[in-house]
C-alpha cells in the first residue's frame, strides 16, 4: 500500500510540473493568421513579444491584431480604426509632386525609392520609367501622391536614374 501512495504522489507531483512548463500566448492577426508568442509588453500602438526559446524582441502594430489569448486564458481584443471606405487609386491618377507644399495636408505613407537601368539608355525615357515604377509602387501601397525628394542620373555605359521619394495619401 505504501508503494502505491508513492507511485501515486510521484505521478501527481509529475503532473505538477508538466502543467507549469512555460505556455505561450496566441496572437491572431487580423490577416486570419495567427502566432504563438510570449506577449512582453501590449500599448495602443503597437505589441512586443518573443518567440519560443529566442531572446530577441519583436513588435507588432496592434493595427493588425484582431485579438490576444493569453497564456492565462484572457482575451485581450484590439478596436480597429474604422474601416473607412479605401479610395483606392490607379497608378495612372497617382500624383507626383516636387513641391512639399502640395503635399501638406496629406498623410504620409511610406518612403520609397526607384531605379531604372539600361545600357547607354536615354536620360528623359529613364526618368520616365522612373516615374511609372513609383506610380505603381505608391498605388500598390494606397498612395494618391509620390513627393519626389531625389533625383539622381549616372551616366556609364549603363545609365542609371534613381528617384527617392514618399508616398502620401489623402
Amino acid at each position: 500500500m505504501k508503494k502505491l501512495s508513492l507511485t501515486i504522489l510521484s505521478f501527481l507531483i509529475a503532473l505538477t510540473v508538466m502543467a507549469q512548463e512555460e505556455s505561450f500566448d496566441q496572437v491572431n492577426k487580423t490577416d486570419g493568421s495567427s502566432i504563438e508568442v510570449k506577449v512582453t509588453k501590449v500599448t495602443t500602438d503597437f505589441i512586443e513579444y518573443n518567440f519560443p526559446e529566442e531572446s530577441l524582441t519583436n513588435q507588432l502594430k496592434t493595427s493588425e491584431i484582431e485579438s490576444i489569448v493569453f497564456a492565462s486564458g484572457r482575451t485581450q481584443t484590439f478596436e480597429q480604426e474604422d474601416k473607412k471606405e479605401v479610395k483606392t487609386v490607379s497608378w495612372e491618377d497617382v500624383k507626383v509632386y516636387e513641391d512639399e507644399n502640395q503635399v501638406a495636408s496629406m498623410e504620409m505613407v511610406d518612403d520609397l525609392e526607384v531605379e531604372k537601368s539600361k545600357y547607354y539608355g536615354a536620360k528623359k525615357k529613364l526618368r520616365e520609367e522612373a516615374i511609372v515604377a513609383m506610380k505603381k509602387e505608391a498605388a500598390a501601397k494606397g498612395g494618391h501622391a509620390v513627393l519626389i525628394t531625389n533625383e539622381n542620373f549616372k551616366r556609364v555605359p549603363i545609365n542609371t536614374y534613381s528617384i527617392k521619394g514618399v508616398i502620401y495619401k489623402e
